[in-house]
C-alpha cells in the first residue's frame, strides 16, 4: 500500500472537506487553468479569468492573476426550486469577492453577499419580490465575482438539503464517492430518510439504481457513508481510512436530530484506547485509534426475539504489532424509546497492555440555535449545572463518576424550539450511562470550533486476564430537545428501577429520624467545640426541631491528623450533646472516611501504608489538606472499614450521638488500586463496592445500640441513597452569569432521598437568594453560623419563614415529587456574590423564583419567592383554573387572575413584598 497520502485521488479526496460541491476534486490533476472556460459538463466548475488550485492540505484556491481584470467562477448546485442552502468554510479572502445565485438559463439571479472568512451559509432562495425561479431543479449555480488580484480559499463547500415528509424538516448532510471523488447526492437524501434500497448503489454513475420499499430496516454503505435505518431511527456514519464518526442521529418520529459539521481532516474515531506502556518492551504509552493499515468492517446484526430492531456491528482488526487484537462495537437502535445503545469490547495481545478506552466519542454537535446564543448544556456536576450559550462561551467539563458527577446523564441542545432565525429547528443530544454497579468512568464535555464534543472513558479491569474485555454497561444517546428538567424526566424512568431505589419512596420506604426535623445549623466556626453562639440561635428557634452539624469539634485543626478524633473538651461536649437531644434537636459530628495523614503517630503504629491506594505509576495516591499529605485509603479493605467503624462507634459510646457525617463517601474523586498484592488489583468497580461495604459496616455496628442511627454526607452520588439518611448539596463554586445551578438531582430522586440545602452565612449578600433556591429545590433549610452571632434580623426571619413552610408542607417538600416549575414573569436583578476569596461578583437572576410539587395524594403545591429587598410585580402561570385563595391572601399580594379556557391555563398577577413567599395548594 502506498504510504504517500497524496498519491491517489481517493486519499486526496479524504484530506479535503466533508463534501466539495459536485466534482471539485476532478481538478486534482489540474493546478492552473487558462482564461478560457473549462469544460461545461455537469459537475465541473466554469471559470473565466481565474485559476483554480486544489491543494490537499488547504482546500480550493480561486484567484485572479490580473491586476486590472476581474474574474468569475461558478458551479452547479442542484438547488431544487431554488430552495437549497449552501454551507461554506472560507479560510482566506483578499480583495473583494461577491457571490450570487444564478439560474441555469440566466433569467434569475440574486446577490448573496460579500464573501468573508469563516463558516457562512448561502440561501439559494430568491428574496421576496424577486419572482419565482423558472429554472428546473439542478440548474442553479453558485457564482463568484472576483475583483482584480482577488482570491479566496475554500476549505469546504457543501449542500444542506431539506428532507420534507410533510410533518417535519430534517437537515442531513450526505456525500458519496464517484470514482474515488466525493459527490453530492441530493436525490438520495429522501430515500435514505423514508425508503430502503433493495438493490444496489452504482458508484460509477454516482447514483442509486434501485427499487425501494418503505420502512424496511437496513444497514447500507454508500462510499464513505454508512447508513443505518430502523423503523424509527436513522443514523449516518462517516468512515475515512478506518476511522468512523457519527455524523447524524435522527428520530424519524419526532424529527429531532443531532448533527455534526466538520471537514474530513477533523474526523475523530468513535473510540480511542490508552495503553499502559510502563514495562520494557511494551507499546509506548499514549492514546490512539485505528489507522490506514487496519481492517474495518460494518455489518448488521440479524434481528432476533431479543433484538428485533436494527443493530450495527463495527469491527476493527489491527496489524500484528499492535497490543490490540480486535475491537468490536455494537450500536442498537431502540424503536420504542428512540434511543441508541452503544457497547464495545476488545481483545488484547497480553495482560496489562490496555489501560482504558474512550467510547463513544461524539464531536461536532451543534444545534441550529447555538450561534444565536440559545444553546443549553446540562451536566450532572453536583446536583445539576446548566451552562447557557455553551458554544460561544467554550464550555469544558471533565469529571469522574461516581463523583463529583452525582448522576450519569446530561444533555445539550435547544430548550426553545422556536428560536428566531433557525426555522424552528430544535436539535441536540441526550446521553446517559446505564451502570448499576458504580464502576469508575470519566465523562468529558468540551466545546470546539465545530460544536460540542462528548467522550466516555471506561477503565479496564486489570484483575482479570484481559485477553478480552467488554465494557459491562451501555452508553445511550438520543436526539433531544428541551431543558435540564426534560433530561431529568428521561433519566428517572431508568433510575427509579435501580437497586438504590429498591427500598421505595420516603417516608414509608425509608424511615428516617431526620424527617422529624425542620432545619439545620452549621457550626463551622473557628473554635473547636460549641460555644455560646449556638445557644443564641437555639433559643431564637426554640419552636423548631433542629439538626446541628459540627465540623470543628476535635482538638486538632480541621482537616489535620485524620483519623484521630478526640474532642477538645470531652466532658463539655457530652453535656452539650445531651442538652441538644433533651430539647428534641440532634448533634452530628464530622468524620472523614477517605484520608489518613502520614505524619500521624498512628500511621506508623498501625502500618496504615499497607492499605493505601497505589496509582498506576506505583506511587501512593494522596491529596493535600491544609498543606499536609493525606493518603487515600482503600475502602474495600477490612482494615480501613474497621478503622472507620472504630472512630464512629467510639463517638457514639462517648457522647451519645445519633448520627454521623461521613465526608468524602461517594463524594470525591474515585480511585483504582494498582497495588500488586491487593485483592482488588486494578478493579474499577472496587471503589464503589468498598465504600458501600464500609458504610454498611458503620451502620451495622452503631445500630446494635441505636436501631435508628444514621449517616449523612455531602453531594454524594445516587449509588449511596440506601446507606445515607440525607445528602447536603453544595452548588456555589461557579460564578459566571452563564452558570445556573438547578435541582436536577431532586427532580430525579426527591421521593427517594432527603436533601439538605447550602449552608450560607446570613451576612453574605447572596443569602436570601440561595435560601430561596434551597426551598424551591425541596431542600431542608440550612443556616451557617460561623461566628455570626449578630446576623441581620431579616436573614434570621427569612430562615424562620423557610423552616415554617418546609414543616407545613413536608408531604410535598420532603418526600413529594418535583414537577416542572411554573412560568414566572418578573424583573431581573443582579445578585452580589461572595465565595471565599471572590468578592464583587454579580449574577443576573430573576427577582421571583418558584417551584411546583406533587404529594403522594396527588395534590399540587405552588411556591413563588421574592428573594430581593424590594417589592416585585410578577405574573405566575399555572395549569388549570385559578386557585381558591382567601381574601386576606388576595389583598396582601394584590392578586388578580385570568383563565384561558382554550389553553387550560391561568395567570395570576400580583406584587410580592420583600423577602416574602406566596404558596398555595391545588387539590388536583
Amino acid at each position: 500500500m502506498n504510504s504517500d497520502p497524496l498519491s491517489s485521488p481517493v486519499r486526496l479526496a479524504r484530506r479535503f472537506s466533508a463534501s466539495f460541491i459536485s466534482c471539485i476534486l476532478m481538478l486534482a490533476s489540474v493546478s492552473t487553468t487558462q482564461a478560457s472556460e473549462l469544460a461545461t459538463s455537469a459537475g465541473a466548475w466554469v471559470a473565466n479569468g481565474v485559476r483554480l488550485t486544489v491543494d490537499g492540505n488547504e482546500g480550493l484556491l480561486i484567484a485572479t492573476d490580473s491586476k486590472t481584470t476581474p474574474g468569475r467562477a461558478s458551479v452547479p448546485v442542484g438547488a431544487e426550486d431554488g430552495g437549497r442552502e449552501i454551507e461554506a468554510t472560507i479560510r482566506d479572502v483578499s480583495g473583494v469577492v461577491r457571490v450570487y445565485a444564478i439560474s441555469g438559463d440566466g433569467r434569475r439571479a440574486h446577490r448573496l453577499g460579500v464573501v468573508k472568512p469563516g463558516r457562512v451559509r448561502f440561501s439559494m432562495s430568491p428574496p421576496a419580490g424577486a419572482g419565482k425561479p423558472v429554472a428546473k431543479a439542478g440548474d442553479w449555480r453558485l457564482h463568484f465575482e472576483l475583483s482584480p488580484s482577488a482570491s479566496l480559499r475554500i476549505e469546504s463547500l457543501q449542500v444542506v438539503a431539506r428532507v420534507d415528509d410533510r410533518a417535519r424538516h430534517n437537515t442531513i448532510l450526505a456525500t458519496a464517492y464517484k470514482n474515488g471523488i466525493p459527490v453530492n447526492l441530493p436525490d438520495v437524501l429522501h430515500p435514505l430518510a423514508e425508503l430502503t434500497p433493495t438493490e444496489r448503489w452504482d458508484t460509477a454513475a454516482g447514483q442509486a439504481v434501485a427499487t425501494w420499499a418503505r420502512n424496511q430496516p437496513f444497514v447500507q454503505q454508500f462510499g464513505p457513508w454508512l447508513v443505518v435505518r430502523s423503523e424509527r431511527m436513522l443514523a449516518l456514519f462517516l468512515e475515512v481510512e478506518n476511522r468512523v464518526t457519527l455524523e447524524n442521529l435522527v428520530d424519524l418520529r419526532s424529527g429531532l436530530r443531532t448533527q455534526s459539521r466538520r471537514s474530513f481532516r477533523d474526523i475523530e474515531n468513535i473510540w480511542r484506547v490508552a495503553t499502559n506502556g510502563t514495562g520494557e518492551g511494551d507499546a509506548p504509552a499514549g492514546r490512539w485509534g485505528p489507522s490506514s493499515d487496519w481492517r474495518f468492517s460494518a455489518t448488521p446484526a440479524p434481528a432476533s426475539s431479543t433484538s428485533p430492531h436494527s443493530t450495527l456491528v463495527l469491527s476493527w482488526t489491527p496489524p500484528a504489532e499492535s497490543p490490540l487484537r480486535a475491537v468490536r462495537a455494537e450500536v442498537f437502535f431502540n424503536d420504542q424509546t428512540g434511543e441508541s445503545e452503544w457497547r464495545i469490547a476488545w481483545e488484547v495481545a497480553s495482560t496489562g497492555d490496555l489501560y482504558a478506552i474512550q467510547f463513544p466519542r461524539i464531536s461536532g454537535v451543534l444545534p441550529a440555535s447555538a450561534k444565536a446564543g440559545k444553546d443549553h448544556l446540562f451536566v450532572p456536576r453536583g446536583h445539576g449545572l446548566v451552562h447557557d450559550n455553551a458554544f460561544a462561551t467554550k464550555a469544558t467539563y471533565d469529571f469522574s463518576y461516581p463523583s463529583p458527577f452525582m448522576m450519569q446523564f446530561g444533555s445539550y441542545g435547544t430548550p426553545d424550539s422556536a428560536v428566531p432565525g433557525t426555522d424552528g429547528a430544535a436539535d441536540g443530544l441526550y446521553w446517559s450511562v446505564h451502570d448499576s454497579e458504580g464502576i469508575i468512568k470519566r465523562i468529558s464535555v468540551a466545546t470546539h470550533d465545530s460544536g460540542l464534543g462528548f467522550s466516555f472513558t471506561h477503565y479496564a479491569d486489570h484483575g482479570s486476564s484481559l485477553s478480552s474485555w467488554r465494557v459491562p454497561y451501555p452508553v445511550l444517546l438520543r436526539p433531544f430537545t428541551g431543558d435540564w428538567f426534560d433530561a431529568a424526566v428521561l433519566y428517572r424512568d431508568w433510575a427509579h428501577r435501580q437497586p438504590w431505589c429498591a427500598q421505595g419512596p420516603m417516608p414509608a420506604g425509608k424511615p428516617n429520624r431526620l424527617l422529624e426535623m425542620d432545619g439545620w445549623l452549621w457550626e463551622a466556626n473557628g473554635t473547636h467545640w460549641p460555644t455560646g453562639i449556638i445557644n443564641d440561635y437555639l433559643d431564637t428557634f426554640s419552636d423548631f426541631r433542629l439538626v446541628v452539624l459540627n465540623y470543628r469539634w476535635r482538638k486538632d485543626p480541621f482537616d489535620q491528623n485524620y483519623p484521630i478524633y478526640v474532642a477538645a473538651d470531652p466532658i463539655g461536649l457530652k453535656k452539650h450533646v445531651d442538652a441538644l437531644h433533651a430539647r428534641g434537636d440532634l448533634w452530628i459530628p464530622y468524620f472523614n472516611v477517605r484520608a489518613w495523614q502520614r505524619e500521624t503517630e498512628s500511621w506508623v503504629r498501625e502500618d496504615a501504608g499497607a492499605h493505601e491506594i497505589i496509582n498506576r505509576g506505583g506511587q501512593p495516591e494522596s491529596e493535600f489538606f491544609m498543606g499536609k499529605a493525606q493518603s487515600i485509603m482503600d475502602p474495600s479493605t477490612s482494615f480501613w472499614a474497621e478503622t472507620a467503624v472504630d472512630f464512629v462507634r467510639d463517638a457514639q459510646l462517648r457522647y451519645g450521638i445519633k448520627g454521623a457525617y461521613l465526608d468524602q463517601l461517594g463524594a470525591s474523586y474515585p480511585q483504582i488500586n494498582y497495588r500488586k498484592d491487593a485483592d482488588n488489583f486494578g478493579d474499577p468497580a472496587a471503589w464503589t463496592t468498598g465504600q458501600k461495604r464500609l458504610a454498611k459496616r458503620v451502620l451495622s455496628a452503631t445500630r446494635a445500640d441505636d436501631p435508628d442511627f444514621f449517616t449523612i454526607t455531602e453531594s454524594c452520588t445516587e449509588l449511596f441513597i440506601p446507606e445515607r439518611a440525607a445528602s447536603i448539596l453544595f452548588y456555589i463554586k461557579y460564578l459566571h452569569d452563564f452558570h445556573r445551578w438547578v435541582p436536577a438531582f431532586q427532580a430525579v430522586y426527591h421521593p427517594y432521598d432527603l436533601t439538605v440545602g447550602q449552608p450560607i452565612l446570613p451576612i453574605q449578600p447572596q443569602y436570601h437568594y440561595t435560601a430561596a433556591i434551597d426551598l424551591n429545590s425541596g431542600n431542608m433549610p440550612f443556616l451557617n453560623l460561623q461566628n455570626s452571632r449578630t446576623a441581620a434580623g431579616d436573614a434570621v426571619e427569612f430562615f424562620r419563614a423557610c423552616m415554617e413552610l418546609y414543616r407545613t408542607h413536608k408531604p410535598f417538600l420532603a418526600w413529594g415529587e418535583m414537577m416542572r416549575a411554573p412560568a414566572i414573569t418578573c424583573e431581573r436583578v443582579d445578585i452580589d456574590w461572595e465565595w471565599r476569596d471572590k468578592r464583587g461578583v454579580a449574577k443576573d437572576q430573576p427577582s421571583v423564583i418558584g417551584s411546583q410539587w406533587r404529594d403522594p395524594a396527588g395534590r399540587r403545591l405552588i411556591i413563588a419567592i421574592n428573594h430581593t429587598a424590594a417589592p416585585r410585580v410578577f405574573t405566575l402561570e399555572i395549569d388549570g383554573p385559578p386557585p381558591a385563595l382567601t381574601q386576606d391572601v388576595i389583598r396582601h399580594f394584590g392578586l388578580s387572575s385570568k383563565h384561558d379556557n382554550a389553553a387550560g391555563k391561568s395567570l395570576l398577577r400580583g406584587t410580592l413584598p420583600p423577602h416574602e413567599i406566596l404558596h398555595f395548594q391545588l387539590n388536583r
